[in-house]
């Protein structure tokens, strides 16, 4: 009986030590009791428990407000850790060519930016054929990255200094690459149907054989940048800065592509059948509703 006794106290015991809130609940159980027990005969005065009760009160308005401020500080602390740890992780990964190293990095894209983080240094970073659609990587440093075959669809990329990244086959379908630099950059065969260049630095970029229908190209520096086979049908080319009609009439289609005049009548010379195309015909790109109306007021 003494024996089951103390096995039974000593689970008990060893529950109570394994974590430290449960020592902490029996540590100011045990304080409440035994100050009760002390001060039990002063209960009978009314004033001792008017002043009891206003203490107890006081106190628990202050548990509250530095507990919620603790609370509050530990979030913090602890997310900037998990972010400090994602980012070494891509860190240690840096420069891998391989599968894995890929998969680890784009993982911890991911799982930054369910923490709110963005801004993520990524340079020189293997991360092709990777699933990352949708990703938020504005204003990121992707210096020489590989997102060869990458999918990206839908994926904000504004501001990323993209300098002789490669994006050969990647899709860039919807994606946003506004005010990117993407100078030297290659994205030979990339799907980019509908992506926003805005104001796009894409000086020396290779675009051979890429799909940018519908694309939003406006403002874009385009000096020396290649076109050869670029289906460029819809797209919006109005502001671009050092375009070469000789490089642009070497793409493949420009149906329906918004020029400016000068530049407009400058291919029309060189190969006016590259502007021609049936509209609504099988071909035809997909216009928003915007566009036509951008258009129409043009």
């Amino acid at each position: 009986m003494v024996s089951a006794f103390r096995r039974q106290f000593g689970r008990v015991g060893a529950f109570i030590l394994g974590s430290e809130l449960r020592i902490a609940a029996l540590t100011a159980t045990l304080l409440a009791l035994g100050i009760i027990t002390v001060s039990w005969h002063r209960y009978a005065d009314p004033g001792f428990v008017d002043n009891v009760l206003a203490g107890v009160h006081g106190t628990v308005i202050d548990i509250l407000v530095i507990g919620l401020f603790i609370l509050w500080l530990n979030r913090v602390r602890d997310l900037r850790e998990r972010a400090r740890r994602y980012h070494e992780e891509i860190e240690d990964y840096r420069e891998w060519q391989s599968d894995e190293a890929a998969h680890r990095i784009a993982g911890g894209i991911r799982r930054l930016n369910s923490l709110g983080v963005s801004k993520i240094l990524l340079s020189r970073c293997y991360v092709r054929r990777t699933d990352l659609r949708g990703a938020h990587l504005a204003g990121s440093p992707m210096h020489r990255i590989d997102l060869g075959e990458a999918r990206l669809r839908g994926a904000d990329l504004r501001g990323c200094d993209l300098d002789t990244a490669f994006l050969g086959h990647a899709d860039l379908r919807g994606t946003l690459l506004d005010n990117a630099n993407l100078v030297r950059a290659r994205l030979v065969a990339a799907k980019a149907d509908g992506a926003s260049f805005r104001d796009a630095n894409l000086m020396r970029a290779d675009l051979r054989h890429a799909s940018l229908r519908s694309a939003n190209l406006r403002g874009c520096n385009l000096a020396e940048a290649g076109f050869v086979g670029t289906d460029l049908a819809g797209a919006d080319l109005r502001g671009v800065l050092n375009a070469s009609p000789e490089a642009l009439a070497e793409a493949k289609s420009l149906a329906y592509a918004r020029l400016d005049l000068a530049l407009e009548d400058r291919i029309k010379k060189l190969k006016p059948e590259l502007l021609i195309g049936p509209r609504g015909g099988r071909n035809a790109p997909k216009w928003t509703a915007d566009q036509d109306q951008s258009v129409r007021q043009t």
